[in-house]
């Protein structure tokens, strides 16, 4: 049955244009390559491979199954790097995967040398294994180093940081030495690619490929400071993002934010801070204002953006080193961190039921997001669109006809002529238009309520020289 099902989608629904069909036979297995109808149709390659369906954008690509089910080739189940992935994620499953990234890096080392450093760290293997338990949908990982890789790990640590934020937060990542995590790697990666090449002048002489410490160097002459030395390598202990997003269609809807890292050396962190102030002071334009205020701990910068600028509600943008910590939000970020109330995202039971059903030892990671809040937002916006786009079934025309009934049969008579009888394309034709004094209509059942979905919380974790995470999808009683 699947592998019918296959074969018409692939071939369309065009019965006046059926699709190209070629068979090939390769050692004894039938592969059907067929091209659907249509000015945008792909071949596509189709078999039976003993009982197993395989779709391929070619016959070539099904021929080694082909050989393996024979047993002309070894099963991947007998590659000693599969069978290490396929144990460190044992269990039971809906959908496993697997996926050689020593071959990876190989070939974009030969296709990009410049990425060679960048994407050291991805030589391994890599697998990924979904099922479902008590708790819900799980979706667990593992990376394991290739031999004689460097595994690159960051050391793992007490995450602390959901005792600090507020329990309302929507999304929450929590992490340690971001410095050591490779994303300023990625960064300095991007600007070194920016600033590659010599030009389209092909008879210049060429110019070496600047590294990353030169980029580095290149834009402190501008900016007055040296982003990786002054600001990116000092971010080496607890950070965390939070964010709070709520009331969205009110006519002051909520939005906070707060970035949050210790930094080794507080000074050189700061005089960043004081240089990007100096930057900006220079250079913001009409609608937007900086200014100082002082806080528990330090002093925090704020852009002030006002309504303006934004359409309709200030914006508040603000950063400062404090207590050790630098410090980057939005709105009321920085003051939620700072305030240490106790109804924090820790003491939230849905953040609590959700963490507790994830790993807890050699933790290096941790994100977390409230479904339970994020879903009614997404259905009260969907609503929202659905409303504002919806059209009255009330043309002037339908009082030719005395009532619902008489219009709806003109209609059905000569649909075409009559199309402004049903301007909403619902097939009933002017229902608004005879609709006085309609009964109020019942509010649709809750989407999100009907799914019950809790949360999306992982945990990323190291495992002896292995880096595993656990992502659960919590579902509600």
């Amino acid at each position: 049955a699947l592998y019918d099902q296959l074969k018409n989608m692939i071939g369309g629904d065009d019965e006046s244009t059926p699709p190209t069909v070629e068979n090939v036979d390769y050692n004894g297995t039938t592969i059907e390559t067929i091209t659907g109808t249509g000015d945008e149709a792909t071949p596509a390659s189709l078999a039976l491979v003993g009982e197993t369906v395989v779709l391929a954008a070619n016959p070539a690509d099904i021929e080694p199954i082909v050989d393996t089910v024979n047993g002309d080739l070894e099963p991947l189940s007998s590659n000693q790097q599969f069978a290490e992935v396929r144990r460190s994620l044992e269990g039971p499953s809906l959908s496993f995967g697997y996926a050689n990234g020593a071959v990876i890096v190989e070939q974009l080392a030969t296709e990009e040398p410049a990425a060679a450093d960048f994407t050291e760290g991805m030589a391994g293997y890599f697998g990924w294994n979904a099922y479902v338990d008590d708790s819900g949908f799980r979706l667990d990982t593992v990376a394991i180093p290739a031999e004689g890789a460097e595994p690159g790990m960051v050391a793992a640590f007490d995450p602390t940081f959901a005792e600090k934020v507020p329990a309302d937060t929507l999304y929450f990542l929590n992490g340690n030495n971001l410095a050591e995590s490779g994303i300023f790697d990625l960064f300095g990666f991007a600007l070194q690619a920016s600033l590659a090449g010599t030009g389209t002048d092909i008879s210049a002489t060429p110019v070496a490929t600047p590294t990353v410490d030169d980029v580095y160097a290149q834009l402190e002459s501008q900016l007055g400071f040296n982003l990786k030395t002054d600001l990116f390598d000092q971010l080496d202990g607890e950070f965390a993002l939070a964010v709070n997003v709520d009331q969205i269609f009110s006519e002051e809807p909520v939005t906070d934010a707060v970035f949050v890292s210790d930094v080794a050396d507080e000074m050189s962190v700061a005089d960043v801070a004081s240089k990007i102030s100096f930057i900006l002071n220079s250079s913001l334009e009409e609608g937007a204002t900086l200014s100082e205020r002082e806080v528990t701990g330090g002093t925090v910068t704020s852009i002030t953006i006002d309504e303006s600028s934004t359409g309709g509600f200030s914006v508040v943008l603000e950063y400062g080193v404090v207590d050790g910590q630098l410090l980057i939000g939005v709105n009321n970020g920085i003051d939620n961190y700072l305030d240490g109330t106790t109804d924090t995202l820790a003491r939230d039971p849905n953040f609590q039921q959700t963490m507790s059903a994830l790993p807890q030892e050699n933790i290096v990671g941790v994100q977390y997001l409230s479904l339970a809040k994020l879903l009614p937002m997404i259905e009260e916006a969907a609503m929202g669109v659905s409303a504002s786009t919806s059209v009255l079934d009330n043309d002037m025309a339908c009082g030719e006809y005395a009532t619902q009934e008489e219009a709806q049969a003109a209609y059905d008579a000569d649909s075409i002529g009559l199309w402004n009888l049903d301007l909403d394309y619902d097939g009933m034709a002017c229902e608004d238009f005879f609709t006085v004094a309609a009964s109020p209509v019942a509010s649709p059942a809750s989407v999100s309520e009907n799914l019950n979905l809790v949360s999306l919380g992982t945990v990323s974790y190291t495992e002896e020289d292995t880096y595993k995470t656990s992502t659960l999808l919590l579902v509600g009683e």
